[in-house]
């Protein structure tokens, strides 16, 4: 059980310190602008959003969201890390502005939406 603690530490560790977040400036500002709709149009954006990533990332994403599902959140009634609180967690690590604002204070809770939305949807 503790070396998923520690897989998860220096994973956060090491997306918080790429020169370039996993989801880079562009779909930052994307997500930020996002309404949804309705389910189907939810999809449709979560598509967009994955389609506007390089390849290396978007596997990297996609390998992030089943290590997840796959380790952590199955282990949920131990390690109490539920989708909603890795995507808080973790949004923040995967987006991030290219220089802050106290507006993207506001706006972290729409990064960690898509996260958990990813993670539902997977």
């Amino acid at each position: 059980m503790r070396d998923q603690f520690v897989i998860s530490g220096c994973l956060k560790k090491i997306f918080n310190n790429l020169d370039t977040p996993l989801f880079d400036y562009a779909i930052y500002d994307v997500v930020i602008k996002l309404s949804v709709e309705s389910k189907d149009h939810e999809i449709s954006e979560m598509r967009k959003i994955l389609g506007m990533m390089d390849e290396l990332h978007r596997k990297t994403f996609l390998l992030m969201i089943a290590f997840f599902l796959k380790f952590i959140v199955i282990n949920e009634q131990f390690n109490k890390m539920t989708p909603y609180n890795i995507s808080v967690v973790f949004g923040p690590c995967f987006f991030r502005p290219k220089e802050y604002r106290i507006e993207d204070l506001m706006n972290s809770g729409k990064c960690s939406k898509v996260i958990l939305n990813f993670i539902n949807m997977y």
